[in-house]
């Protein structure tokens, strides 16, 4: 069994018999564009042998909620088992939702030999997309090596009038990999020309030349291509016919070249953004522009802070290297975001025309103005970034060794833990009541509750338990840092004061993540860093000029600043607890 057919058909995938007519195909959830043919002979002929031998490969379904099945995978042999009129076919079912099934789909069908490079293209693109741009992923899924999948991936550059035409049997996947490269504005005329000319392959790989890369819009160094045979400068006055000056007639070359500065640029902007993304990396359908008349200024800020913003880097013919900044990878939320503020305009509408208004908060151009109204509680974000959120993890080790270090109880609560996690099968029921918990955090949240009597008698206990059984180690990085979350919980532990914005927190942000917090900290008089800063001189736009700088010079400015940062705890740490399903009301009483 391939790859492919491994994933759609797990073990515990129950295999069944069932009727063909019983198997429904939903409109427009085969990844293959290219219709079936039942009239061919090729299918003819597929479907005589089915009927000899039957379906050898079952079919893969899911269950449909109105009755039947629908189809996962498998059309072609579920159309010839219904024209040669079999009575039960087997079938793989899968219960899973349609963006499974789909991935499951493209997945199944890409492993087979008969798919159209287009199709794959198309199928290793969605794929692609709903990985995030996790290329080994993408390569152990469709079992494929990172050339095929560069030269796939390079077929989305064709328009769809270009793929259609492939489709259609009007062209060669020659001429659509040679149109790909050129710019999109180019390729309809350059594609009716070919279909109405007849022009062959080779004849248009001659030809490409009139679209050939103009040199100086290169994004790579381009020393190197000045004595090259493809450079346009070295055919002058050795052939009547040259390209114009100082362009390249290899494609190929340009597009390898193109393709490492591309990943080099990728690299260098993981500073500056959260998430960098490659427009062949995700689907239109997969992101949205960030607008602030859209989420208002306070939710634009605070998505920059977030894990699914960051920005989409052009790699089509003419664009290459172009960056689109504040782009959001989660659209759902995106949409949400939307939403929320939609509400929050036509309240602060509604309340500008009450009669019982203050006439303080006015709406102007789409954006509230708040004048010295109460600010609006802060904005959410959908994902932490995983640099922060290794911050919050230190932060919260560091708070719990404090309460360890002081609490007599929080001692003996960890003392328990500590051997009770090398009692593999000790009853707890007796001591604290309850038969079993699982996760550290759980369990020193129990041991807490106990008095220092029953403590002592819990590690006694578990003591001599251990002396008499088998030792089981289980430790777990994640849950260590849970468990110093409830024992901020538990203690009722305030964090301010004890959070302290160093460096090693800020640069864990990217220059956006940095912006967020600063519209975020407050000082004691409830100015936020970037309120403070600006005040400071007339023109207002000191922390703008800040923002300009790089980095480290951005984090060298905000320490060095003066601000009281001291009652400041960031909402990636403050959330923490309730993010975490955290009961703050379970301390000890």
């Amino acid at each position: 069994m391939n790859q492919a057919l491994a994933i759609a058909a797990p073990a515990d995938a129950p295999l069944l018999h069932v009727g063909p007519n019983d198997v429904h195909i939903k409109p427009g959830f085969n990844p293959r564009r290219r219709p079936i043919n039942e009239a061919s002979t090729d299918f003819l002929e597929f479907a005589d042998s089915v009927a000899e031998h039957g379906v050898i490969e079952p079919i893969v379904i899911r269950p449909r909620p109105e009755g039947g099945y629908w189809l996962i995978a498998g059309e072609r042999r579920l159309r010839a088992a219904r024209l040669k009129q079999i009575t039960a076919i087997p079938a793989t079912v899968r219960d899973v939702d349609d963006e499974t099934a789909l991935v499951l789909a493209i997945t199944e069908n890409v492993q087979r030999e008969d798919m159209t490079p287009i199709e794959e293209a198309e199928a290793a693109h969605k794929i692609m997309s709903d990985l995030d741009g996790n290329v080994d992923e993408v390569l152990r899924r469709l079992g494929w090596n990172r050339t095929k999948l560069d030269r796939r991936l390079l077929l989305i550059h064709a328009i769809p009038e270009v793929r259609d035409a492939f489709l259609a049997d009007k062209i060669q996947l020659g001429h659509v990999e040679l149109l790909a490269t050129i710019p999109a504005e180019s390729q309809s005329g350059t594609l009716k020309a070919i279909i109405e000319k007849g022009i062959a392959v080779g004849d248009f790989k001659s030809r490409i030349a009139a679209f050939a890369r103009n040199l100086s819009t290169a994004i790579f160094e381009t020393a190197g291509c000045q004595k090259c045979p493809h450079n346009s400068s070295t055919q002058i006055g050795l052939f009547a016919e040259h390209i114009n000056e100082g362009r390249c007639a290899n494609p190929e070359c340009f597009g390898n070249k193109t393709h490492a500065a591309l990943d080099a640029k990728k690299q260098a902007l993981a500073g500056e953004y959260n998430v960098v993304f490659f427009d062949t990396e995700k689907l239109k359908t997969d992101y949205a522009v960030l607008i602030e008349d859209e989420v208002g200024a306070e939710q634009l800020s605070a998505c920059k802070g977030c894990g699914n913003c960051g920005a989409l880097m052009l790699t089509a013919p003419g664009q290459e290297g172009r960056i689109a900044p504040d782009v959001c990878f989660s659209v759902g939320c995106h949409a949400t975001k939307i939403a929320d503020h939609k509400n929050d305009l036509a309240a602060a509408a509604k309340a500008t025309s009450s009669p019982k208004g203050t006439g303080k908060q006015t709406v102007v151009k789409g954006k509230r103005n708040v004048g010295n109204a109460k600010k609006a509680a802060s904005k959410t974000v959908n994902t932490t970034p995983k640099a922060v959120i290794e911050q919050c993890d230190r932060f919260y080790r560091e708070v719990a060794g404090g309460i360890a270090n002081g609490d007599i109880n929080m001692k003996m609560a960890i003392a328990a833990h500590a051997l009770y996690k090398d009692a593999s099968g000790f009853d707890l029921e007796p001591y604290i009541g309850q038969k079993r918990l699982t996760g550290r955090h759980d369990l020193i949240a129990a041991f807490y509750k106990l008095d220092q009597a029953a403590s002592s008698k819990l590690i006694t206990a578990l003591a001599v338990y251990i002396a008499q059984h088998k030792k089981n180690d289980n430790w777990m990085d994640k849950d260590l840092v849970k468990t110093a979350e409830r024992m901020v919980a538990i203690t009722g532990t305030n964090l301010v004061g004890r959070f302290k914005l160093d460096e090693a927190f800020l640069k864990a942000h990217t220059k956006a993540g940095i912006e967020a917090l600063m519209h975020e900290a407050t000082n004691a008089d409830g100015q936020t860093f970037v309120e403070w800063l600006n005040a400071k001189t007339e023109k207002g736009d000191d922390f703008k000029k800040l923002m300009g700088k790089k980095s480290d010079e951005i984090i060298t400015g905000i320490l060095a600043s003066g601000f009281d940062f001291s009652a400041y705890v960031p909402s990636c740490i403050n959330g923490r607890l309730k993010d975490h399903g955290i009961n703050t009301n379970d301390k000890k009483e």
